[in-house]
């Protein structure tokens, strides 16, 4: 089963999930009062569920608290033009799934699939590759975010699918 990542380090989380056969997906940073820096908030799989190997696994890191200007500051102005941190977006798990299919594979053969996802400054990410076989499937990916999401499923080099992954919903 796998384990409750919580509060434990990046790293070890990450080592840990692939010692169990997992996959790593996303990481993302978020400000946690709570959680020191660098520490797990959440997880992509629920805590001691059974799942196969090549699971994929994300997690939500803390990158400490929010920072506040220092008593010993003194306030200035802030210039209209001046960019204003935003605060980081809330994060809502969702999943969606790959069938055999969709894949094209037969249960002869094994295909290599890569999952990119589409990021706010048009690079392409890679949340997802491996090599799978027929009784991988259907192959299930949780995924955190906020808002809307492009992700572009690939198998042997072949655009497949596309899933719009709508957070906010």
């Amino acid at each position: 089963s796998v384990p409750d990542f919580t509060n434990t380090t990046e790293a070890e989380a990450i080592n840990s999930s692939r010692r169990l056969g997992l996959l790593i997906g996303d990481t993302t940073k978020m400000f946690s009062d709570t959680i020191e820096k660098g520490k797990v908030i959440r997880q992509t799989i629920e805590p001691y569920r059974e799942v196969s190997k090549n699971t994929v696994i994300s997690f939500v890191v803390s990158d400490g608290p929010a920072p506040t200007p220092s008593p010993t500051q003194t306030a200035t102005p802030i210039p209209t033009a001046s960019p204003t941190l935003k605060p980081a977006p809330s994060l809502t798990q969702k999943s969606f799934s790959v069938t055999s299919s969709e894949a094209g594979v037969t249960q002869d053969e094994d295909v290599n699939m890569t999952i990119l996802k589409s990021s706010d400054d048009l690079q392409n990410v890679q949340v997802f590759s491996g090599e799978l076989v027929f009784t991988d499937f259907p192959k299930s990916f949780n995924v955190l975010g906020s808002g809307v999401v492009k992700y572009m499923v690939y198998i042997d080099d072949q655009l497949i699918k596309t899933v719009n992954v709508n957070f906010d919903e």
